[in-house]
């Protein structure tokens, strides 16, 4: 506490010092600057010094706290975990962990275990996400071998699941709408990778897309480089919202690549040129079945598959 009020008290010399020097009109432009600093300085001193003061004495008191008060606290975490209020036990007990007490570190790690069983008890079975986090976390937490069986488990009927809605979604999906297609059968491949009629549905729609591309005066500039943008490959495409933000939009075509083109170069059938160096998403529109371009600044991209992933 004694370097605590030196520097306090040299923080108070220095700012009676500076007004000082201010009130008699001698502070040039160094001194002013030196000063501040100084005082900057002094006060992170203070701060720092305040906050660590703050800590070790939150922690003395804690273990004080448990020191004198042990076995009614020990007590309390048990009954709460034969009630089977596990939250209040698991808070209760981390609340003096820094205590360091095997016992109470025993009792903590088994209210939280407790804890997360309990909640994927009241979880139903087809939320696999929030399991899949329960399961995580416990694994975590005990490292037992029959978590991370059950995480391992759980992830399997999660991409299951993804599969089952993805595979329903595709059946609304027009066969004409190559771009999102691909990407329907690309996410299951991704969650299936040993089953061959996905691996042959992508390589299929792609080689569709390349050639519609090579149809048109335009190349694909994300099968050279990368960009952000490429990863809207499959995205359904909408027109920039203009008037009244909560009109309902329908996608107008899909994203089947992207396309860099300097001032001056052609970007439509009819003749049009860029006005300045840009990229452009090359876009097949569902009403002419054509593909045409437009800039990635004035075009809204949305991922079909977002709610399924």
């Amino acid at each position: 506490m004694f370097r605590y009020a030196l520097i306090i008290i040299a923080f108070l010399i220095l700012m009676a010092y500076v007004i000082y020097m201010g009130s008699r009109g001698a502070i040039s432009g160094t001194f002013r600057t030196i000063s501040l600093v100084l005082l900057a300085l002094l006060l992170i001193l203070v701060g720092t010094a305040l906050y660590y003061n703050s800590a070790n004495y939150s922690v003395q008191t804690v273990q004080e706290e448990f020191a004198a008060n042990e076995n009614a606290i020990l007590d309390s975490i048990r009954r709460n975990l034969e009630e089977k209020k596990y939250k209040q036990a698991g808070d209760m007990a981390e609340r003096y962990l820094e205590v360091n007490d095997p016992e109470l570190k025993r009792l903590y790690e088994q209210s939280r275990e407790l804890e997360l069983l309990q909640n994927l008890e009241q979880l139903p079975g087809d939320d696999h996400l929030q399991r899949l986090r329960l399961w995580k976390n416990l694994f975590e937490l005990t490292g037992k071998t029959r978590y991370k069986q059950s995480l391992s488990a759980e992830k399997q009927r999660l991409n299951k699941a993804r599969e089952q809605s993805i595979l329903a979604f595709l059946k609304t999906i027009p066969e004409t709408h190559i771009g999102q297609r691909a990407l329907g059968f690309s996410l299951l491949q991704d969650l299936n990778p040993d089953n061959p009629r996905y691996k042959s549905q992508v390589n299929a729609y792609q080689q569709r897309i390349k050639e519609r591309i090579q149809e048109t005066p335009w190349s694909d500039f994300c099968s050279r480089t990368s960009h952000p943008a490429c990863e809207h490959f499959g995205y359904q495409a909408f027109k920039s919202r203009s008037g009244n933000e909560n009109e309902p939009q329908t996608a107008f075509g899909e994203i089947l690549g992207l396309s860099y083109r300097p001032r001056g170069a052609l970007i439509s059938r009819d003749g049009r040129t860029a006005p300045e160096n840009g990229h452009y998403y090359i876009v097949h529109d569902f009403n002419t079945q054509d593909l045409a371009l437009y800039s990635i600044d004035y075009l809204q991209a949305h991922d079909p598959y977002e709610n399924i992933r």
